[in-house]
């Protein structure tokens, strides 16, 4: 750890002191002593002093012109360290001694404090003891600009070093035995990321400099005990050489970044900030290599995006099993959307001997579309650095949705401590009490409910008796409930259908599955065909729950809250029943039917006047989607907006029925502003944690019907009112009756 802070903190240190070391090295020369001074009394010149004593073409260009042309002449600059890198090589090399003892100061004070925080449980303290850098100066192998950051300039500087550090740390176990342990025969590689924003036009022309390890290629370093063999301490070598690695990634690998100040400022905005939350379903993996002679693997996963120890999250192991299922959730801190990855690792557990891994895959975080659920398989390899690897190893199969932080995503604290997703604790903080259990009852509406579940067909079952024929059928079983059913048997098919529906009640949809197995039917037993796993996430996207409002279409005063909970028939239409409530005990009052703007214009004129427009339901923000990251809610509300719905109230629970009483009412719904009672907003704002103004400001882009509202929508809003009269009854025809 500390070679690699010092020769940050030493290639920092050494820029800034080398031209005061060449001075006073050459301090007998006046030409260069003059050279010297012109450097210093030009560096404290304002920006008025060098207009007035140089020519534009001797000074950066953003002095007088645009942050365009500033940023090409401090890229200008970046470049010409390409040619400087064989001087800098050479000076950096003559003041290694002076910046070894600067350095080693600065690196105890500032890593100490790292390696505590990382120390192994089976050592007491962990300290250094002796720390210089050697007399082995790094050197640097070339420079780099990466482009796309107008706000400032972003160089990547590589960098070799085999050093001779002398580093000693102090170890005291547990049981007050100290141990002086040598960190020898250090080699690195690597590239380190230095930024230089924001742009400024004081000198040198920029304000910080942050700077970071952009890629670890090699570290490699030996441990040994001063007069003794570090091995005699089972399990303290790999402990002590964890916590190094640990305390270089957590202190200085990227997207850690130390922010150093040139131009006296605040500077907080370039420092490392969460940006997002990652929710990874571990749903199953298939296939797995067996690691095992006897048996099968008892297979796991770890899974990480910043490999340090608290930051990895390990899976439950699954026994004697090649095609485990997990379906574990975990969350995941995002620093870093643009470069950081997910890695998963698959190892077989070995008890109380070293787990073997069986494979890893990793995924980048920007393939993900905020606030989109994506189903993946990721096929296994053994070294992720390989990218050729043909051997089998299995495929893991997740599902990731990517939620950023800010302002307009549903998301308010989510550094909460739970067992619930982002999904689920949407709303939850910053609430009282009761906008806690408001929470906690939405919660419930969203992942309880009745799954129904319609078992089609299947096609090209493989062959299974001598009649080149199979008997299939189906058994349905819900993972975390136990829930079961079966299909009939179709016989002497290897493409049966079978078209039968059923029903689980799910306690748990976010955490429960549904798994499906094919089974040969025989007369004396059953043989195993193979089986599908579903989780219930997509279910719960489009099974969606929304709150709006309706009034009655022939007396606008007369306004209820209707939660709805919507089925996706097909692509164009929708079904919801509407309740009073969100929670368990709610009254079922109506339904609404939905469709597309394309099946709307199918229907009859004298139909049409019975739907009405969703347009500004949605863009005056009348209507949403509790407990749903914004992100997902508007993608949806997008497809609503050009829709029309048909509604009717069986229940008048505005006047307090205890019964639904009386005929079906046809409502209408919200066409424009002035419609809904002002204290109807209020409570429903309260009571589910939104601002109907901040959602009506977000969705103002939205658009309703591509052909604009039909004039004969609407008609409820025109006075709409359903009657009972006595009509002629058509009899039914006279059919003989027989005796016995």
């Amino acid at each position: 750890m500390g070679f690699i802070v010092g020769v940050v903190i030493g290639l920092l240190v050494g820029i800034a002191i080398i031209i005061g070391f060449v001075k006073l090295e050459n301090s007998r020369s006046k030409l260069r002593s003059e050279l010297a001074n012109t450097v210093a009394a030009f560096a404290r010149m304002t920006v008025e002093d060098s207009r007035k004593l140089l020519p534009p073409e001797f000074y950066p260009s953003w002095v007088v012109f645009s942050e365009r042309q500033k940023l090409s002449y401090i890229t200008l600059i970046s470049f010409s360290f390409c040619v400087l890198l064989t001087w800098l090589n050479h000076h950096l090399t003559k003041i290694w001694p002076y910046v070894d003892e600067a350095a080693s100061e600065l690196i105890k004070a500032s890593v100490e404090p790292v390696l505590e925080q990382y120390r192994p449980a089976i050592v007491a303290s962990l300290t250094f003891s002796k720390l210089t850098l050697g007399t082995v100066a790094p050197q640097f192998t070339g420079v780099s600009i990466i482009d796309g950051d107008k706000n400032g300039v972003t160089m990547e500087l590589d960098m070799q070093w085999d050093g001779n550090p002398n580093i000693v740390l102090g170890v005291k176990t547990l049981v007050g035995v100290s141990l002086p342990i040598q960190v020898k025969n250090i080699g690195f590689t690597g590239v380190f990321r230095l930024i230089f924003r924001p742009l400024v036009e004081d000198f040198p022309c920029f304000g910080a400099v942050s700077v970071s390890l952009r890629e670890k290629k090699k570290l490699d370093f030996t441990l040994k005990v001063v007069g003794g063999d570090i091995s005699a301490i089972p399990g303290l070598s790999e402990a002590i050489e964890e916590t190094i690695r640990d305390a270089v990634e957590d202190s200085i690998t990227w997207p850690v970044r130390k922010v150093i100040p040139i131009i006296p400022g605040d500077y907080s905005d370039l420092e490392l900030k969460p940006v997002g939350m990652l929710e990874v379903k571990l749903v199953q993996a298939k296939n797995l290599t067996n690691k095992d002679l006897v048996g099968k693997s008892d297979p796991f996963a770890k899974m990480f995006i910043r490999p340090l120890r608290e930051k990895t999250k390990r899976s439950k192991t699954i026994n004697n099993d090649l095609n485990p299922i997990w379906n574990e959730h975990f969350e995941f801190v995002v620093e870093d959307a643009s470069t950081q990855h997910l890695v998963v690792r698959i190892y077989d557990d070995e008890g109380v001997q070293a787990s073997e891994l069986i494979g890893c895959a990793q995924i980048r975080l920007c393939e993900l579309e905020p606030g989109k659920v994506k189903d993946v398989w990721l096929k296994l390899v053994k070294d992720l650095e390989i990218q050729r690897d043909t051997k089998n190893r299995g495929e893991v199969h997740l599902e990731l949705l990517y939620v950023p932080y800010g302002s307009g995503n549903g998301i308010v604290n989510p550094f909460v401590t739970s067992s619930m997703t982002s999904l689920e604790r949407v709303l939850k903080n910053d609430t009282t009490d009761e906008e806690n259990a408001s929470s906690r009852k939405r919660k419930d509406v969203i992942v309880r409910g009745v799954l129904s579940v319609t078992v089609i067909s299947a096609e090209e079952i493989p062959i299974q008796d001598l009649m080149g024929k199979a008997d299939p059928y189906v058994v349905l079983s819900m993972k975390k409930s136990g829930a079961k059913s079966k299909t009939r048997v179709v016989n002497d098919s290897l493409n049966p259908v079978w078209n039968q529906t059923f029903d689980f009640v799910v306690e748990d949809g976010l955490h429960d599955m549904l798994v499906l197995e094919v089974w040969d039917h025989d007369t004396f037993g059953k043989d195993y065909i193979g089986r599908c796993i579903l989780t219930l996430t997509r279910v719960i996207m489009e099974e969606e729950y929304k709150d709006w409002f309706h009034f009655y279409a022939y007396d606008m005063t007369r306004q209820v809250e209707a939660h709805h909970f919507c089925g996706h028939i097909n692509e164009d239409m929708r079904q919801c029943l509407i309740y009073d409530g969100p929670d368990a005990n709610a009254r079922l009052i109506g339904l609404e039917y939905i469709v597309t703007e394309k099946l709307f214009m199918t229907l009859p004129d004298d139909e049409k006047k019975l739907w009405h427009t969703h347009e500004w339901e949605v863009k005056g923000g009348f209507l949403f989607m509790p407990g749903v990251p914004e992100a997902i809610q508007r993608q949806d509300l997008e497809k609503v907006a050009k829709t029309y719905g048909k509604v009717y109230h069986f229940w008048q629970v505005d006047k307090g029925h205890d019964l639904p009483i009386g005929l079906p009412n046809i409502m209408m719904a919200v066409t424009r502003d002035g419609q809904l009672y002002p204290e109807m907003i209020k409570e429903t704002e309260k009571q589910f944690g939104v601002s109907m103004e901040k959602e009506r400001e977000s969705r103002a882009y939205m658009k309703g019907p591509d052909h604009g509202i039909h004039p004969l929508a609407n008609g409820g809003g025109k006075g709409l009112k359903l009657e009972v009269r006595e009509v002629d009854i058509k009899p039914v025809e006279s059919v003989p009756r027989v005796f016995v």
